[in-house]
């Protein structure tokens, strides 16, 4: 994670580095993307980035926090309106959402590509760790919500049922990228048909 010193500058230079950052890693995978590229995007002394960050996978395991954060962020703005949505409606914007927030940006969708195939099984773990726990909080606060309301069995595990959601997440963002020539009808059918084996389970009773 950045050092305090990246914090203490003005938000404007923090989206800078940070933009430049995804720009290098979007174009590059991880071995192939250098500090060099980094610091001559973000018109920075490379003796800076090290004020800012220990080293290349440093940077690396921000950028996905920090869009993690940005688009979970986003996804806390529906919380407001739990009580116009059912569960259902809710887990459907849920996901849309969030693969909205990665094709605002072409950089974010190539970002999410090399993170997927060309970067290490274990700093893909790594990064995981850092982002699921945003996940597993707003789905577990959403989860409880709809308890209250009726819509969920009262014995419900909140935090298993929200750790599961999340790894739903991250197959649909897996399955996205590894569909990309497929139409948007498609990734749509496909989350319909995943929110009716989440509301109907695969037992037949």
């Amino acid at each position: 994670m950045p050092k305090q010193t990246f914090f203490n500058l003005n938000e404007n230079k923090q989206e800078k580095i940070i933009n430049a950052a995804i720009e290098e890693f979007a174009l590059n995978s991880f071995e192939k993307a250098t500090i060099d590229n980094i610091v001559k995007k973000a018109c920075i002394p490379k003796g800076s980035f090290y004020q800012y960050f220990e080293n290349k996978e440093d940077v690396y395991k921000y950028l996905f926090k920090f869009l993690s954060g940005k688009k979970y962020k986003e996804l806390e703005m529906y919380l407001s309106k739990l009580n116009e949505m059912s569960f259902s409606e809710f887990i459907r914007m849920f996901y849309i959402s969030g693969i909205d927030f990665n094709f605002q940006d072409s950089s974010r969708v190539k970002l999410g590509e090399k993170f997927l195939y060309n970067c290490s099984s274990e700093l893909r773990e790594e990064i995981l760790e850092l982002m699921i726990p945003d996940s597993n909080a707003l789905l577990e606060k959403v989860l409880k919500h709809y308890m209250t309301k009726g819509e969920l069995r009262e014995e419900l595990n909140t935090a298993l049922a929200a750790e599961m959601l999340t790894a739903i997440t991250i197959f649909v963002s897996k399955s996205l990228k590894t569909e990309l020539g497929k139409s948007k009808k498609y990734i749509m059918d496909t989350i319909e048909e995943m929110i009716k084996i989440i509301e109907n389970g695969i037992k037949n009773n």
